[in-house]
């Protein structure tokens, strides 16, 4: 390396090598110490690291983030504060409004969090992080618990939910208020889907965006011939697409078969619909079921098998690779209550047998007070 051109020779061939680290060329021109490359310029090297960026984050995060950050940006230029950067009063403030405009504690932190994303490359310490305004919303937090408010949890859909749905569901129905009744062969064709849709979110216990990207070249046979076997190309604990491999029962498998086109192409999806007409066909499959509809939606399969799995004394390791968790916090709190007939103080009740009722002592005749109509 000659320290005063910056160069070096390859000692093999002989040859004189610029090094392009800021030094000066041999002929004395300075060597830029980045080029854009062919065809890319500035401006789409800005465009690609902001579309990398967003990539970070699922669409349907992003999709609440937007809506988190215009709440906050409105509210802002209502009320005359700055918007960007915002200000940690400001933002207490803005917490206790929404607050009172009937929000529930975890739509306020997905909001906060909006407003801690768009201010994560522009300060620091980031406003929305600072201690004032996490106390405020822990507070908010703990005032909607005394006021009765209890976060929602999709009501499970069990095996045996299952079966339910898939006897009642080829009577026709109204698929929405008001309008016609169902032919017989309507009905056949809807409920063939409805039955694989639910067996299939429950046996791998999908979420509803790895239900949805189900194609046709993703299930097979399991080379023992017992089950099927499904790839998840991707998932929200897979951002990076390694995929993963999950059975499903035989009977799941069947169902699939049967609603497969036989001119289908096997990159089309399974599925092919939005989540929202997934959580209502899920919901309406139960009703029809005579299912509480209140909290089922398209999570309800993957909370009903890992009840069975825990109810079939399934380890939470094992139930947490095959639900894809990084964390078991979100499997205790979907079986907390088969876990309390398991603990400690439920064993030890089962044990006891039940008080017998013992029959009063009959006092002698002459404890008791005299009759006053006899005479």
């Amino acid at each position: 390396m000659n320290p005063t051109t910056g160069s070096f020779t390859n000692t093999a061939r002989g040859d004189v090598v610029a090094c392009v680290c800021g030094a000066d060329s041999p002929n004395g021109a300075p060597i830029p110490d980045a080029s854009p490359g062919p065809g890319l310029s500035a401006e789409d090297m800005d465009r690609l690291v902001a579309d990398a960026k967003a990539a970070s984050l699922a669409p349907s995060t992003r999709k609440t983030y937007r809506c988190g950050w215009r709440n906050w940006s409105s509210w802002a230029s209502d009320h005359g504060v700055p918007v960007l950067p915002a200000r940690p009063q400001d933002l207490q403030r803005w917490l206790v409004w929404l607050a009172d405009q009937g929000k529930k504690p975890n739509t306020l932190d997905v909001y906060l969090a909006a407003v801690a994303h768009k201010h994560d490359e522009l300060l620091d310490p980031n406003p929305a992080r600072d201690p004032r305004v996490r106390r405020v919303r822990s507070g908010l937090r703990r005032q909607a618990a005394e006021e009765g408010y209890i976060p929602k949890q999709a009501a499970p859909l069990r095996r045996h939910h299952l079966d339910l749905i898939a006897d009642a569901a080829f009577e026709p129905r109204r698929n929405q208020p008001g309008a016609r009744l169902e032919t017989p062969e309507q009905a056949a064709q809807r409920a063939v889907i409805d039955i694989a849709l639910v067996a299939v979110a429950h046996d791998p216990l999908l979420r509803s965006s790895e239900l949805l990207a189900l194609r046709w070249s993703d299930i097979n046979m399991a080379e023992d011939g017992r089950c099927g076997l499904v790839r998840i190309r991707r998932s929200k604990t897979d951002q990076t697409a390694n995929g993963a491999f999950a059975p499903i029962s035989e009977s799941a498998y069947q169902a699939l078969q049967r609603i497969n086109p036989p001119d289908a192409d096997p990159e089309d999806r399974i599925f092919n619909f939005s989540a929202t007409t997934l959580n209502r066909r899920i919901k309406a499959a139960a009703q029809a079921a005579s299912i509480d509809p209140a909290n089922i939606s398209s999570h309800s399969p993957r909370v009903g098998m890992a009840q069975d799995l825990v109810a079939n004394n399934v380890d939470m390791a094992a139930i947490m690779l095959a639900g894809r968790w990084t964390t078991p916090a979100m499997i205790a709190h979907y079986t907390k209550h088969l876990a309390a007939n398991d603990n400690p103080a439920a064993k030890h009740l089962q044990t006891q047998h039940p008080p017998t009722a013992k029959r009063p002592r009959r006092q002698p005749l002459s404890q008791t007070k005299a009759n006053p109509l006899a005479a």
